[in-house]
């Protein structure tokens, strides 16, 4: 019934912290971060390397969802393409492209996030106040939070922003732009990139520096032990 519908409805961030195997600290993402560091530094620069990082980052995501990786790529490709629409163009363009973005990128966001909350919040007024109308009720999503989504969300967001207002130029390359949204180390736990510090470095050869790297595994390593215990 409604009751034990707006009981059920109430858990909608029933999210992945039990159902995702792949965690920070897990045996597994070490595994996937040693190989990837490996390949990486394999492959010639630039492209090669940016495209083994998306796979890696796609298939990071998948392992706990597959299918919501499409949500993913979805708000990569409005991202992408509503920023490549806005540059050079005139002002009514430009906000008609941001609008676009705007609506469709928090439109995935309210139904996957904030739409369970909505529907429990209009029952328990419904049950509050019964004189309020009965079509404030609206149909039940069986729906998952997807991990990351507020993360890749708004970082696709705040890029589109940046580029209406012609702080940066537009990214030409989807697949660059792709691995800017899903790069995987701060996919699920952010902080959200700013596109001004993350793309230009996609273009950077980078070397293996024993001293960055001692730095860097002292620290993960620290990090990891910290959550786990």
């Amino acid at each position: 019934d409604d009751r034990q519908t707006s009981l059920n409805t109430v858990s909608y961030c029933r999210i992945v912290d039990k159902t995702v195997d792949m965690a920070f600290n897990s045996v597994e993402f070490l595994y996937l971060l040693f190989i990837s560091f490996v390949v990486y530094f394999a492959l010639p620069p630039q492209r090669p390397r940016n495209l083994f990082l998306l796979a890696v980052s796609y298939f990071f995501y998948m392992w706990w969802r597959p299918d919501y990786a499409v949500l993913m790529l979805i708000t990569s490709l409005v991202g992408f393409l509503t920023a490549l629409g806005m540059e050079n163009a005139p002002h009514r363009r430009r906000v008609c492209m941001l609008v676009t973005s705007l609506v469709v990128n928090l439109g995935i966001l309210f139904v996957f996030k904030y739409y369970l909350f909505t529907r429990a919040s209009l029952i328990f007024l419904r049950e509050t106040f019964p004189f309020l109308p009965t079509g404030l009720e609206l149909p039940f999503l069986d729906v998952l939070l997807p991990v990351g989504i507020s993360f890749y969300t708004f970082q696709v967001l705040a890029y589109n922003i940046d580029i209406y207002w012609r702080r940066i130029s537009a990214e030409r390359d989807f697949f660059t732009f792709a691995l800017f949204v899903s790069f995987f180390p701060q996919l699920v736990a952010g902080p959200i990139e700013r596109a001004s510090r993350f793309l230009p470095r996609n273009s950077m050869n980078r070397i293996v520096s024993i001293t960055k790297t001692s730095r860097t595994e002292f620290c993960s390593s620290f990090g990891a032990s910290s959550k786990k215990w």
